[in-house]
Parts: structure tokens; sequence; C-alpha cells
């Protein structure tokens, strides 16, 4: 008996869409794990040195922030809309 090869063949581009879509949805779910963010992870998250976070945002009325001892926390969701509200008043 004879067999027959088979062949498969795979669209590179849609292999990288599927795997683009893989790691936004994963990184959207860790990104949900966070309840809040301290000051390094805020400076992560605003690509922002911590001068210019204690600069441009710290003294912000609004920013969703608690002293816990000597360490700041941001809740996560509030800081994130607030951060979007900021950047967009900003002007160019």
């Amino acid at each position: 008996m004879e067999m027959e090869a088979v062949r498969i063949e795979v669209d590179p581009k849609a292999i990288k869409k599927l795997a683009a879509e893989e790691i936004r949805a994963a990184i959207k779910e860790i990104d949900q794990q966070l309840v809040f963010w301290d000051t390094e992870e805020l400076c992560r998250r605003t690509c922002m040195s911590l001068s210019s976070v204690q600069r441009f945002l710290l003294h912000q009325p609004g920013i969703p922030k608690k002293r816990v001892g000597q360490k700041w926390y941001f809740p996560a969701k509030e800081t994130e809309e607030f951060l979007l509200d900021w950047l967009e008043s900003q002007g160019d």
C-alpha cells in the first residue's frame, strides 16, 4: 500500500496575527489581576521617571492615591482613567 504525502501550508501573517491577539489577551488578564499600583508601578506604566511622576502627577487634584506608611498606593482602574484624562488635558 502506497501512502500519499500530506502537504500543509501555513500563512505566516495569520500566525503572527493570532499570536498578537493571544499576547494582548494575556496582558489584559495580567493587568486585571492588579488591584493597585505602587509608585514604582506607576512610573513603569507611565514611562515617567520618579521625579516626573512627583512633579506632574502626585500633586494633581483628583489623582486617586492613598499613603500607607511611607508608600503611596494607587487603585489601578481609577488611576488608569485619571491618567488618560490627565494626558488628554495636557494639550499639544
